[in-house]
């Protein structure tokens, strides 16, 4: 017998000076938990894997016992919110990470863990759903002929004048009728679809089509033409009930997310060789292909006409992932779709990515879900939709400051049953319906300064805008439009706002507005399921919320970022109430309830931080030392790592880079003349890692490694990455580039801010 994998489940021996640090102030409290200081300090004693603490008084004395103890914020209690300002757009976007290597482990690891990996998010099918074809099935004039049906189960087979076969055995479009696959159902006369049957036209709730994935298909489809199989079960089976007769429109190929073995060796030779290639997806193949960069396009715009060229000519603009390098780092560029709902003003919302909620009744997981209500209109017709739409909510929406904008949340197409496919991918189609009186659907946004000097987006109404498909079909007239006239412009190739001058007659494109393309004005029901972990005691009157870092998770995670392998997680909040509840409880007053939340590491700068917060730091030399490059580049990681030394750094505080280049300057002076932070998310610009928030159960770790250092000689626009004309002296000025960098020339000394191990704001 052997050891398979190390245990972790023991206690490091506590330090002296950690003992020495702790026990007046443990001695001061008594042995118990009253004051505000109380809960700050006692909690060490628990155990020494507590390596820090931080308390916070949720719920306080004097709320009234008539009034039922619930959480409107959505942490701890289910919410139910009807409101009729709704927002609903989609957005489209190109991503980067870039990525080192030293060798074939590290290639593979790098197309597992952050490339493969995001074909399985959600944003991922978005944009498949979106940009490829839709098979029609309509020219077949097939019906769908049920046989047996079970709980959300049917089997049958297609037919029109007879049992039709599907997959490979098939030469029409039904050929991509496989598992996975969505097959699309229209209604063979007036009436439409409602719980698994076709009703009148006027019932309340029924819809006009119906969505259901192929789960089994046995042989050809079809059983040799005989239709049902021997046991008298359809030899297709579908994962919801379809009526008898019910007419094939379309249907949607499966969507592939892992690659071949073969695909995966061939990138792994690419990328040790430093090529440049991108890759496709082949809808009719079902798989993943190279293109060569002698056929990857330079176009941002996705476009499939040109896919599969090998012609050389760099017209293969079907691209998903982009891979680039300059001869050290690969910078790989990705496409994302995400569909977002905001509520202007009525609403806030709340989700936690990590926690999945199952109900033991259905054995389903519970997903907070946005509804768009079936009072909301269509608007070409004028008709109320007439059923409800439901929208799954997949993810958060998180600034490059790390604020988190609980105004608006990422939703997606559902998937009660969590296979990657979804049920209906017509949704977004059926509230905006983006392709008929294109002019008008579009949702606009201004930028303000929030109340933390930031600048943000917010709603901004339609009116102000004049919209077109392109500038040549305006014609410009100070008589016709006033001065600053807003404009928009939604061609691919032009997505721009212009500002109307009536001085010049001309338009000057600005930043300070967004277009998207959705809908504003909906009213929705919006849904949010609490876990059930976390009981709040009706009796009490103090709610205290305890976040907790352990010693073990710490450990860890700093081991992780050193040598790779297996990211590992915090402590749930369960878990932390076992470990700790047996000693804290006893201490604390009566009167209060203690939740214990565990506080994650969130990662700045190096490749394992999120995509938004990674940078590389440009440091320019001092010529007269005789200090080597490598040597630099060292100091200015122990320097980073000092910085955000665990004692230097409190749970939910704000970082400012300033800070940090003063501190990089006094360390390494006079070696180092000044230091630059340049993102490296082409999008982000000047200032956009300038201050970085992070939430109250997290804090700050640096995940830079001496690849994120950069060596360079000046401070030249082409190094500094800044939006606009950069002067180096008071007679000549460098050129504009692109993506976004924060400054640091300063050779003074500075320190980072401290805060101890009891936190603050009981």
């Amino acid at each position: 017998m052997s050891l398979k994998a190390s245990v972790y489940n023991s206690a490091a021996t506590e330090s002296s000076n950690s003992v020495r640090e702790k026990a007046p102030q443990v001695y001061y409290s008594q042995n118990r938990m009253i004051t505000a200081e109380d809960y700050q300090v006692v909690p060490l004693s628990a155990s020494q894997e507590i390596v820090k603490v931080r308390s916070v008084n949720r719920t306080a004395s004097g709320i009234s016992r008539a009034k039922e103890i619930l959480d409107p914020t959505g942490a701890y209690s289910n919410v139910s919110v009807f409101a009729e300002d709704g927002i609903l757009y989609r957005e489209e976007s190109i991503q980067q990470f870039t990525f080192n290597f030293a060798n074939r482990s590290e290639i593979q690891s790098t197309i597992d863990l952050s490339v493969e990996a995001k074909l399985k998010e959600a944003y991922a099918r978005h944009f498949y759903y979106l940009k490829y074809v839709t098979k029609d099935l309509s020219s077949l004039s097939a019906t769908w002929n049920s046989t047996t049906t079970t709980t959300n189960t049917n089997t049958g087979y297609f037919t029109s004048g007879g049992a039709l076969v599907v997959g490979d055995f098939a030469t029409s479009n039904l050929k991509y009728a496989k598992v996975g696959s969505l097959i699309k159902f229209t209604s063979p006369d007036t009436r439409k679809f409602l719980n698994g049957k076709l009703v009148s036209s006027t019932t309340d709730n029924a819809e006009d089509r119906a969505w259901a994935k192929i789960s089994v298909v046995t042989g050809d489809g079809a059983n040799k033409g005989t239709g049902n199989l021997e046991d008298g079960t359809g030899p297709v089976t579908l994962n919801d009930l379809i009526p008898n007769g019910s007419v094939l429109n379309a249907i949607i190929p499966p969507f592939t997310t892992s690659f071949s073995t073969a695909l995966e060796a061939d990138m792994i030779d690419r990328i040790e060789a430093y090529e440049e290639f991108g890759l496709r997806y082949d809808q009719d193949a079902g798989e993943w292909k190279v293109i060569t960069s002698t056929n990857l396009s330079a176009s941002t715009v996705f476009g499939t006409a040109g896919a599969g060229s090998v012609a050389g000519t760099n017209l293969d603009a079907s691209w998903w992932f982009k891979f680039t390098n300059d001869g050290n780092t690969y910078t790989v560029n990705y496409r994302k779709l995400d569909y977002i709902f905001e509520s202007e003003s009525q609403n806030k919302f709340h989700y936690d990515a990590e926690e999945k909620i199952f109900d033991y009744k259905t054995g389903k997981s519970v997903k907070d879900t946005v509804k768009i209500l079936k009072t909301n209109s269509i608007v070409s017709t004028g008709n109320s939709i007439g059923y409800p739409i439901s929208w799954q909510v997949v993810d958060t929406v998180t600034e490059s400051d790390g604020f988190q904008d609980n105004r608006k949340v990422k939703v997606g197409f559902c998937d009660d049953d969590d296979d990657g496919v979804v049920d209906n991918p017509d949704i977004f189609d059926i509230v905006v319906e983006p392709d008929t009186s294109v002019a008008t659907k579009f949702v606009f946004f201004e930028k303000y300064i929030s109340y933390d000097n930031i600048e943000r987006f917010r709603p901004y109404a339609a009116t102000n805008f004049v919209v077109s498909e392109n500038e040549a079909d305006i014609t410009l007239s100070s008589t016709t439009y006033t001065d600053k006239q807003l404009f928009y412009f939604y061609a691919e190739d032009e997505d721009v706002v212009k500002i109307y001058s009536s001085t010049t007659n001309t338009l000057t494109t600005t930043t300070d507005y967004q277009a998207r393309r959705g809908r504003s004005s909906l009213n929705f029901q919006y849904k949010h399921h609490a876990g059930q972990e976390t009981r709040i005691d009706p009796s009490v009157s103090n709610i205290v919320d305890v976040y907790l870092l352990e010693r073990s998770y710490d450990n860890l995670f700093r081991i992780w970022l050193q040598d790779g392998g297996t990211k590992p997680g915090a402590s749930t909040s369960d878990q932390l109430r076992i470990n700790y509840s047996g000693t804290l409880d006893p201490l604390k007053s009566l009167s209060d309830q203690i939740i214990y939340h565990p506080v994650k590491y969130k990662i700045l700068f190096g490749s394992n931080a999120d995509e938004e917060l990674q940078a590389t730091f440009k440091v320019v030399k001092n010529t007269k030392t005789n200090v080597t490059d490598a040597v630099i580049k060292t100091r200015v990681i122990s320097a980073i790592n000092e910085f955000f030394a665990l004692d230097n750094w409190d749970f939910g505080d704000s970082f400012y880079y300033t800070e940090l280049a003063a501190y990089v300057h006094n360390q390494l002076a006079p070696d180092l003349l000044t230091a630059v932070i340049v993102p490296n998310q082409t999008g982000q610009t000047f200032g956009s890692l300038f201050q970085i928030n992070s939430a109250a159960d997290e804090i700050f770790i640096s995940g830079a490694t001496v690849d994120d250092v950069s060596i360079i000689t000046a401070l030249g626009a082409n190094q500094l990455a800044a939006s606009g004309t950069v002067v180096t002296s008071t007679s000549t000025a460098t050129s504009n580039t692109t993506t976004g960098s924060a400054v640091s020339g300063s050779t003074t000394s500075g320190s980072s801010s401290s805060t101890g191990s009891s936190g603050a704001g009981y």
